[in-house]
Formats: structure tokens, sequence, C-alpha cells
């Protein structure tokens, strides 16, 4: 059985353009949704809607730049191979 290294993971993610871009949005995605949980529980309704609504963005944006990746993976591959 094969392992994936999560060091290989991470430094890979470093090598590639779009990596940086990717863990601003996935940080973002973290923080806003535990802030909007906290401010629900503290009872701040538009604060609340403030927060779900920008962990929104930043999960558009974490899918915007993985696909980004992808597709210069994809571009990066094609030409290797030609």
């Amino acid at each position: 059985m094969t392992e994936i290294s999560l060091s290989a993971s991470l430094k890979a993610l470093q090598d590639n353009p779009y990596g940086k871009w990717f863990g601003f949005a996935a940080l973002g995605l973290v923080a806003f949704t535990l802030l909007s949980v906290v401010a629900g529980l503290a009872g701040a309704v538009w604060l609340t809607v403030l927060l779900g609504l920008l962990a929104y963005a930043a999960l558009a944006g974490a899918l915007f730049t993985v696909r980004r990746m992808v597709r210069a993976h994809r571009r990066e591959r094609i030409r290797k191979y030609r």
C-alpha cells in the first residue's frame, strides 16, 4: 500500500505558483467559519450573516484557486510531452 507523505504534499503546494493563494483562501475559510459559529453562539445575528458570507467568499476563492492550479498543471504536463 502506498502512503502519501504530508510533507511531500506541502512541498508540492509550496512549489505551485497558486499555492500561496490557496493557503490564504483556506485559512480565510477556516477562520471565517469558526468566527461565524462564535458570533452565532453570542447571538449577534448580523455579524453571523456577515461572517457566513465571507466564509462563502473564501470557499469560492479556494475553489477558484484549485481550479487554476489544476489547469496550470495540466498545461505544463501537455507542454512536457509535446
